[in-house]
């Protein structure tokens, strides 16, 4: 009798080890996305070496904003770090992700769906719209 009793205790215990949320940490029915952020300034044709103009190079961004737009028309935002990197905690569900004041994603995810306790990586190119002369 007293092993079962034992047994029940530990059990219970560690289910109720694995349910708990230490302070700060992400609430509960959310999710992380992280990842790099690159901002091509030249679009992607590059002028060549030989045209006597040093051709673009890429770059990561500091402090560009980066939206997430749920279904429900919520924006939730975050921005890149010194090494163009961002990560931010999203409430479960798919969001569109923008990045506002430059022309177009042009390599990453459009869209990103977010399940509870799951990390997800989405690295981005972002095509800033700058042009430099010579460049298509």
């Amino acid at each position: 009798m007293k092993r079962g009793i034992v047994i029940l205790l530990l059990l219970l215990a560690s289910a109720a080890c694995g349910a708990y949320r230490f302070p700060g940490g992400p609430p509960p029915g959310s999710g992380t996305v992280t990842g790099q952020v690159t901002v091509y300034p030249c679009g992607p044709v590059e002028p060549a070496p030989d045209q006597g103009i040093a051709p673009c190079k890429l770059k990561p961004p500091v402090g560009l904003e980066i939206d997430f737009n749920s279904a429900a028309g919520k924006v939730t935002s975050t921005q890149t770090d010194a090494g163009g990197r961002y990560a931010i905690s999203l409430s479960e569900g798919t969001y569109k992700v923008s990045f506002p004041g430059l022309m177009r994603i042009t390599s990453g995810p459009p869209v990103v769906t977010v399940k509870e306790d799951q990390t997800l990586t989405a690295d981005y190119i972002v095509d800033s719209g700058i042009r430099t002369a010579g460049s298509g």
